[in-house]
């Protein structure tokens, strides 16, 4: 099995963890299942077991990598993982991750992790990144934000924390204070707080 792993800072190198679970919806095999379903079977019982034994392996692996709440999944609790995580559902509860986190569904509670990525999220909560978090045009947050640098395209209700860097494009619609060291406003942007650099 091939891993792309996650640059540090670099969240756009994320798995493609879509593609990965289309593939195994329709039944095609990769990695290990590919391996065990080609192994020439010696009787039938051997090969079935060294292809669910093959199956285990693969889906371990990619547990081990990546989560995924799907679209029409609710989850009601907290959730931690040592990986990634990907939300395309609902979440009420707190979220922590040591890997990055894209989502694009509901989440209703904390978020910590490495990097977030935001693409029409709705988020009420506080979020804490160690490193970069990216909000698009249609990403909505209403919370406090820490990060090291952010770029935001979407609307922020909330404090936004960043010991690096703040980039707000022109789509953006921020209501709450700002403290960073760098800062870059596009034309067009709406921020309705103060704004604090400091070096």
């Amino acid at each position: 099995m091939d891993k792309k792993r996650v640059a540090k800072g670099n969240i756009e190198n994320l798995p493609d963890i879509e593609a990965r679970k289309e593939a195994e919806e329709m039944g095609q095999p990769q990695g290990t299942e590919a391996a065990a379903a080609t192994e020439p079977a010696q009787s039938t019982k051997p090969a079935e077991s060294a292809e669910l034994a093959g199956r285990d392996t693969m889906r371990a692996a990619i547990v081990e990598e990546n989560g995924i709440i799907s679209s029409n999944t609710k989850v009601a609790g907290d959730i931690s993982t040592e990986g990634h995580l990907a939300i395309y559902g609902e979440v009420e509860g707190n979220i922590s991750a040591r890997g990055d986190i894209v989502a694009t569904g509901k989440i209703e509670g904390d978020i910590v992790c490495n990097n977030l990525k935001m693409t029409g999220c709705q988020v009420k909560t506080n979020i804490s990144v160690k490193e970069l978090v990216i909000l698009d045009e249609n990403a909505r947050v209403e919370g406090r934000i820490q990060c090291r640098s952010i770029s935001i395209d979407g609307n922020v209700r909330g404090d936004i924390d960043a010991s690096g860097e703040v980039n707000i494009y022109k789509n953006a619609r921020i209501l709450g204070n700002i403290k960073t060291k760098a800062l870059g406003i596009e034309s067009g942007a709406e921020i309705q707080g103060n704004v604090e650099v400091v070096k």
